[in-house]
Order: structure tokens, then sequence, then C-alpha cells
């Protein structure tokens, strides 16, 4: 008798295990036949429950079912299926979680990001139309986060996000975008147009330190290089910029760009010779470079014409001893000068700049033009 009674509880167990285990499984089942009828409604509301119930919200298989649903909804045009794009990757994105690593519903999810990627793209695009940004980057972000550094479609999504954002100058979310390119990009414009970001809102330091995160990355782009050169230079920091031009000139001793700059930033120190020294070895190189050629000349003039001044406003008796001596000085500074702004005019015969010095030259040195 007891042992009867034994076997009607376990068969009374077994019926509740089964009947439990039928419980958990059923909203998934009656949501992928449904869709299977075509009949979409049904299988969301079915999929849904699915996800949030105690026994299947941790089921690989349930958010599998719920982000292939959601697909379909998106492409059905059904008023449902508006946010399916989003809905599906983020459903995706909860297989990865639950299932094992390369599992069978991991596998069967990755079939379709590539048309979830591109639906997302699609929505992004539909939404900044609708001057609706915010869900526009919503789903620009979602899309980007379906791809990996390796693929070659990686950027396209923040690209247009950051398209976006500049036009409608959205300067925080531009710096974002950026800030993420920097950390896998192979193009070095990504740092300059996030530095430039930087120098507009009047924060130097912060461009500079963005400039050289990006050197570390691509230590011979020109224009890093010079973009951190001329950032140092508006720091004020004519030392750093000096030693940065040099070991860039080192690398490369032909690049006139840089003997030029190199020239302005001695110019700047009051370092004449050394100034001069690398506007010549500019010229020697690119003998028909406007700036190196101007700046010359005006090192001359500007000489010439302080000493003009100083005959000027000699004495009698200082003049009437010396002033010959000084003449012949600023006589010889002025054509020196002369040489390189004549120069100027025949590389370019408009530039309002030299007309100035060109009369004043041509009239000290009493020169008929």
């Amino acid at each position: 008798m007891m042992k009867t009674k034994f076997l009607m509880v376990s068969a009374l167990l077994l019926v509740s295990i089964t009947h439990s285990l039928f419980s958990q499984g059923i909203a998934i089942l009656n949501a992928t036949t449904y869709r299977d009828q075509g009949d979409l409604i049904k299988a969301k509301e079915f999929i849904d429950k699915a996800v949030i119930h105690e026994k299947t919200s941790t089921s690989a298989k349930a958010w599998y079912y719920r982000g292939l649903i959601y697909f379909d909804l998106a492409n059905s045009g059904k008023p449902e299926g508006e946010d399916g794009y989003k809905i599906a990757s983020e459903s995706f994105m909860k297989v990865k979680q639950l299932d094992k690593p390369n599992g069978e519903w991991i596998k069967e999810s990755e079939k379709l990001k590539h048309n979830i990627w591109a639906g997302l793209l699609n929505s992004g695009l539909k939404k900044a139309q609708e001057n609706k940004e915010d869900q526009a980057y919503e789903y620009y972000e979602l899309a980007h986060n379906l791809k990996t550094p390796e693929d070659t479609a990686y950027f396209f999504a923040y690209d247009y996000a950051k398209d976006l954002a500049f036009k409608t100058k959205n300067y925080e979310r531009l710096k974002k975008y950026y800030l993420i390119d920097a950390e896998t990009t192979k193009n070095p414009a990504v740092f300059s147009n996030l530095s430039f970001i930087y120098q507009n809102e009047n924060n130097p330091e912060k461009a500079l330190e963005i400039v050289q995160k990006g050197r570390q990355k691509f230590p011979s782009d020109p224009k890093l290089m010079n973009e951190e050169i001329n950032l140092y230079v508006s720091l004020k920091r004519l030392d750093d910029a000096q030693k940065k031009m040099e070991e860039a000139i080192e690398k490369d001793p032909k690049n006139v760009i840089l003997l030029y700059n190199l020239g302005t930033i001695y110019d700047k120190k009051g370092e004449d010779t050394k100034a001069i020294e690398f506007y010549n070895k500019a010229v020697t190189l690119e003998p028909n470079n406007y700036e190196a050629n101007f700046n010359i000349g005006a090192f001359y003039f500007n000489k010439g014409v302080k000493l003009n001044d100083y005959i000027n406003k000699m004495s009698i008796k200082d003049y009437n001893l010396n002033a010959k001596k000084k003449e012949a000085e600023r006589d010889d500074l002025l054509r020196k000068g002369l040489t390189y702004f004549e120069k100027c005019k025949s590389i370019n015969p408009d530039d309002s700049n030299l007309k100035g010095p060109l009369a004043d030259s041509y009239r000290i040195l009493k020169v008929k033009k």
C-alpha cells in the first residue's frame, strides 16, 4: 500500500514538471507558429511575454525569435514595426550575452546582422530628414555597434552621425564621435578635425592634447606635425615649437614648409640671424616661395628704415662726421631687401602689402620707377 502511494505521488510530480516545462516554452512556440503563419502581430504578442517571463527571460532562443519577429515587422511596414530594427538589434545583443560562445542562436542572429545594420542606417537617415536628431543618433549608434573595426563599413554609421552633428552644429556629439573614431581610425584627419573643434572653443590646451595623441599614432603625418607646432606657438611655448620643428626637419630636411616655419619661430623669438638662415634655406629649395622671400625682404627693409630714422635725427656735427658711412649701410640694407620685394612682386604683383615697402625703398634709394 505504501509503495502504491509513492508511485502515485511520483506520477503527480512528473505531470507537474511536464506542465511547468510546457508553460515555459509555450509562449515561444506560439510566437514561432504565428510567425510561420504570417501573423506577426500575434507572434509579437507572445514573444514579448516570453522575454519577460521569469522562466524564459534568460533564454537565448526567446531573444533570438524576438529579434527575428521584430525584424520581420520592420520589413512589413506595419506601424508596430516602426522601431523594429532597433528592437531586433537589442534582442540580438541580448542573444550574445545569454548564448554560449559560437552557440546556435548567436550563429543564427549573425546571419541577419548586416540587414539589421542597413535597416538601422536607413531609419537614422529617415529620422534625420524628419529633423528628429536624437532618434537619428540613436539609430546610427546602434548600427555602429553591430560592426567591428575589421568591417569595411565600420565607420559608415558614425560618418552619417558626424555629418548630422556638423550640420546642426552639435559639437558635443561631434566630439563624442571623433573620440570614438580616434580609438581605431587609420585616418589622421580624425585627430585634426577634433583638434579644430577644440580650437574653435578656445581650448588650445585640449586641442594640443588631441594632436599629440594623433602624432603618437601617426608620427610622420605632416599636417598633425604642423598643427602641433602651431598650437605650441599659440600657447607661446616657442621653445617646444622649435624643438618639434627641428625634430621634423631632421626627418625631412628638404621640407620647405618646415624650414620656413622654423624661421618664423626664430623670428618670434627675436633670433634674427637664425630666422634668416632658415628663410634662405626655404628660398634655396623653392625660389618662388612668396612668404620666405617677403620675410627676408622685410628683415633688411626694417633695419634699413630704422637706420634711416637714425640718420634723420643726427646732430649736424654727427651727420658731417658719420652720415656717408651710415647712408651706405642703410642703402646696402634697403637694396638687399628690395631684391626680395621685387621677387615677391614677380610672384604676386597684386599684393597690397608690397606697395609701401617698395615705394619707400625706391624713394630713399632715389630709384625712379
